[in-house]
């Protein structure tokens, strides 16, 4: 499954997203040759050009008859689904910072869900679209949408000192993988200036277990147990990066 946010309903949006996808495509080998739709967005006469331009063909189903692509239909109420569950979650964990604007993100990581989960023939939709196993793994690198994230203080990351009373991080939301970066690069959104960011050197607390030790700015008294138990250093599996940055003593001990 591929998604692609819009700030519109033009058709114009509908052939950059088409455009977006394959090209993701063309990256495993694949070519779209054909399509299936409903009566909507793509049947516009700007996609309906843009297929022509690249020799695919559109079929659409009948007016109100939803059962015609049924796959996907019932893919994406299923999508729809998990992104509300999910959404509505975080709310209830955690109402003073997350609302419904986070839908589009929500959305996105229920796709990213979809995509890494294993069918019944033992393999994801991700794998058999583009033919390449993944790690056995792969579901470890998701976390709780909307859970508080500890990211590492950027000086830190560059191997300085900061000084001896000031924080060592900063709280962020958790908000999905990042599209443009490694599978295990997650995106957070920066509490106070309201900007996505990717990031390497995180704490994840996927309970929301710190949520009322935040509102009292007070320090949570399992803090220890969940900075060595729930900390995610990303870069591990990229050596050539890890390389370029060197942490601070207490970020790399482990616990005794």
């Amino acid at each position: 499954m591929y998604i692609k946010c819009h700030y519109s309903t033009g058709g114009a949006k509908a052939v950059l997203g088409k455009q977006k996808f394959e090209q993701l495509a063309a990256t495993h080998g694949v070519k779209i040759k054909a399509y299936r739709a409903d009566n909507g967005i793509m049947s516009k006469k700007e996609y309906m050009q843009d297929a022509a331009n690249c020799q695919q063909s559109v079929t659409l189903s009948g007016v109100n008859q939803h059962n015609h692509n049924g796959i996907a239909e019932n893919n994406i109420c299923t999508v729809c689904d998990r992104a509300r569950s999910m959404l509505f979650y975080a709310i209830s964990k955690w109402p003073d910072k997350i609302t419904i604007d986070l839908w589009p993100f929500a959305l996105k990581m229920a796709v990213d869900v979809h995509n890494a989960t294993p069918g019944p023939s033992g393999l994801s939709p991700e794998e058999i679209f583009s033919k390449q196993k993944s790690r056995a793994d792969r579901l470890v690198d998701f976390h709780t949408f909307g859970c508080p994230v500890f990211v590492l203080e950027p000086r830190l990351q560059q191997g300085l000192r900061i000084p001896k009373w000031q924080p060592r991080s900063r709280q962020a939301i958790h908000l999905g993988h990042s599209p443009h970066h490694a599978q295990t690069v997650p995106i957070v959104l920066n509490r106070k200036t309201m900007l996505c960011s990717p990031q390497y050197h995180v704490v994840f607390d996927d309970q929301f277990s710190t949520v009322p030790c935040t509102d009292r700015s007070t320090a949570p008294p399992h803090w220890g147990e969940l900075f060595h138990r729930h900390r995610r250093d990303v870069l591990a599996d990229d050596p050539e990066t890890a390389s370029q940055i060197q942490l601070s003593p207490e970020w790399l001990s482990e616990p005794s």
